[in-house]
């Protein structure tokens, strides 16, 4: 009897003595050094965070920021295929974005046209603020020249006045693509519904700014994001879509501009920056970061997931208590949306 539990527990250290040695030669359960170092070093990922990540969970924290509006959570997990395909899945950003949540999507030709936003339609409220609406008081973030071309253009005596209102919003959010894509950073817009004006493009650099991990691991792709379009960095593909989305009290329609910059070798991670550009509601900023970091298997990649967004009513008299209020929320709600997408790239791999 006891020489069979002799046999039996040097079966067993064995057999684990040959789990930690293929653990140990590259399974892809390790996170890479790049990696570990960029979460250590500015995001303040412990040990333990780390091994979390390693064991395929999903870890979610929410950063510090010297704005009171900002909402930073960091989100970072392991993701079960190749990062060519998280790419491919992207690119079609219809698909990629599916869900519940969002209610319309569409991608920008390369010269933006009205027919790219001929699904949108107006939420009926929206309508009725644009109608009524001036520089200072308005329900939808917009610039004073869309207020008032909106008041003045379209015939509200007219039984068409809504299809008129879908297809003249149509209109502008095109040209605004089309203008920064051909401009870039200086024709953002600014938006004047409160008595305080918010630029875009001063947010944007604002919260670049407040990026030094983006700086440092990739100065060049910073100055393409800061500089667009006058910088070329030909690693770089990126498009531009449009989107509404379901929110607990109205849906949003915005505009993102999507940069993905490519890993020079396999051992370098693929950057993707989102930066929206535009939104009609609840947000005055927005800009995204995600690094995709191979995982030695070559058919896996760790996702590491930075968003800082600045919140509009994350300002004023107790502003610190929203924030605290918020702050569970947001971390689930990225959590769940990083999951998400976890699970349906996953869904079809073999």
């Amino acid at each position: 009897m006891l020489n069979a539990c002799r046999q039996i527990t040097a079966k067993l250290g064995a057999l684990l003595a040959l789990v930690l040695a293929a653990q140990s030669s590259g399974t892809g359960q390790t996170l890479p050094d790049g990696a570990r170092s960029l979460l250590q070093k500015y995001f303040g990922f412990s040990q333990t965070d780390v091994r979390d990540v390693e064991r395929g969970n999903i870890v979610v924290k929410v950063l510090s920021s010297q704005d009171g509006r900002e909402i930073a959570p960091i989100a970072v997990t392991r993701i079960a295929v190749p990062r060519r395909l998280f790419i491919e899945k992207l690119r079609d950003i219809e698909n990629f974005k599916k869900s519940d949540i969002v209610l319309q999507i569409g991608k920008f030709s390369v010269k933006p046209r009205v027919e790219d936003l001929q699904h949108l339609i107006l939420e009926p409220g929206d309508i009725d603020a644009l109608k009524s609406c001036s520089p200072g008081s308005c329900r939808v973030k917009a610039p004073a020249d869309w207020m008032r071309r909106f008041r003045s253009e379209i015939d509200w005596s007219s039984p068409a006045r809504n299809e008129a209102a879908d297809q003249f919003i149509r209109q502008i959010l095109s040209d605004y693509a089309g203008a920064y894509l051909s401009q870039g950073n200086p024709v953002l817009v600014e938006y004047n519904d409160r008595k305080e004006t918010v630029r875009v493009r001063e947010e944007l650099q604002s919260m670049l700014n407040q990026s030094p991990y983006l700086l440092d691991s990739a100065p060049e792709f910073y100055r393409y994001v800061e500089q667009y379009p006058a910088v070329n960095l030909q690693r770089v593909e990126s498009f531009i879509y449009w989107s509404k989305e379901k929110y607990r009290y109205k849906p949003m329609t915005s505009i993102t501009h999507v940069n993905i910059l490519n890993g020079e070798t396999s051992a370098s991670p693929t950057m993707i920056c989102s930066k929206q550009i535009y939104a009609n509601h609840y947000f005055d900023s927005s800009l995204a970061l995600s690094w995709l970091f191979d995982d030695g298997t070559g058919s896996g990649l760790y996702l590491i997931y930075v968003n800082r967004t600045r919140v509009d009513a994350l300002r004023g008299a107790f502003a610190w208590l929203k924030r605290l209020l918020v702050r569970g929320p947001i971390r689930d709600g990225v959590k769940k949306y990083v999951g998400d997408v976890r699970q349906k790239l996953e869904a079809n791999q073999p």
